[in-house]
C-alpha cells in the first residue's frame, strides 16, 4: 500500500479508492491487504492519533493458505499509521552548502 498523507477523513477515501488487491495476488496475500486497509482505516476514524493528517503504511508476507512454508517466513502484516505534519515548501539552500568539499590531494 503506498503511503497516503491526508486529512483524516480524506484518507479513509483514499484507501477505500486506492487499495485494491492486485489481480495476481493469490487468496492469503489478498485476505492480508484487505485486513491491513480496514486496520488502517479504524485507526483513522478512531480519532487516536488526532484528526490532522496521518500517514497510512503496510507491509507483510503470507504463505499460500497462511501455512508456514520451509525457507519462508511466517505470516505477518505490518500496519503504521502517523500523525503527518502538512507538507513545507522547499527552500533554497545557503550558498556555503553549494560549495563543493575539498579533497585531500
Amino acid at each position: 500500500m503506498a503511503p497516503v498523507v491526508t486529512d483524516s477523513e480524506q484518507v479513509v477515501d483514499d484507501l477505500a479508492a486506492t487499495t485494491t488487491s492486485p489481480a495476481e495476488l493469490d487468496e492469503a496475500p489478498a485476505q492480508q491487504f484487505a485486513a491491513a486497509t480496514q486496520a488502517a482505516i479504524v485507526l483513522v476514524r478512531s480519532g487516536a492519533l488526532g484528526l490532522g493528517r496521518v500517514r497510512v503504511e503496510a507491509n507483510g508476507h503470507a504463505n499460500p493458505n497462511h501455512e508456514p512454508q520451509e525457507g519462508y517466513s511466517d505470516d505477518f502484516v505490518i500496519v503504521r499509521v502517523v500523525q503527518a505534519p502538512a507538507p513545507q515548501r522547499p527552500t533554497e539552500a545557503p550558498a556555503e552548502a553549494a560549495q563543493p568539499v575539498p579533497t585531500p590531494a
